[in-house]
């Protein structure tokens, strides 16, 4: 996993959001402001949602992140049957009642990341195609975007305060000798 071994100095960096769905075919927009810039080695995106099959149509969503990185339709189920596959870690659940898991995970190399963080703000985009649904399980898209940030330097003031205790330490020094 990305985040497992943290470069010494480097933050993992995890932006979540959450959205349900309230009417069918529904557009979610998910913003961060203020983000840290990568560490330059990439990132993970993944994307989870649920939506309600209705018999007939194929569901699918589509997604894009501030334009640079997109995908889709990923999945879908037409008529109960498996519809379109694609690469990494592809999972979609018919489930019980109608419902429809989808959940994918996309590695972004270094290029795409920093790209999407130049500005420090990030926008992902998701087009659920899928009803809301009539039964108990409620339909949502949630986007997870994880990264290490690059290390932050030592503050100036750091230097200053440890050259400042040395100063005190060497006066103190020369008191105890006079």
């Amino acid at each position: 996993m990305l985040l497992a071994a943290v470069p010494a100095g480097a933050t993992p960096v995890v932006l979540n959001g959450l959205q349900n769905q309230v009417v069918d075919g529904e557009n979610f927009t998910f913003n961060f402001a203020g983000v840290l810039p990568s560490d330059g080695l990439g990132g993970v995106f993944t994307l989870h949602a649920q939506g309600d099959f209705d018999g007939a149509a194929n569901e699918a969503l589509t997604w894009d992140i501030d334009g640079i990185v997109n995908g889709g339709p990923v999945g879908g189920f037409v008529n109960a049957t498996n519809g379109v596959g694609g690469p990494f870690d592809f999972v979609n659940l018919f489930q019980a009642l109608g419902n429809i898991e989808f959940q994918r995970t996309y590695i972004l190399s270094a290029a795409e990341l920093n790209a999407i963080l130049a500005d420090s703000f990030v926008s992902i985009f998701v087009d659920l195609n899928s009803t809301v649904g009539l039964f108990d399980r409620p339909n949502f898209v949630e986007v997870s975007l994880a990264y290490n940030s690059e290390p932050v330097p030592e503050p100036a003031t750091m230097g200053l305060l440890g050259l400042g205790l040395a100063g005190i330490g060497a006066i103190r020094r020369r008191r105890q000798a006079a």
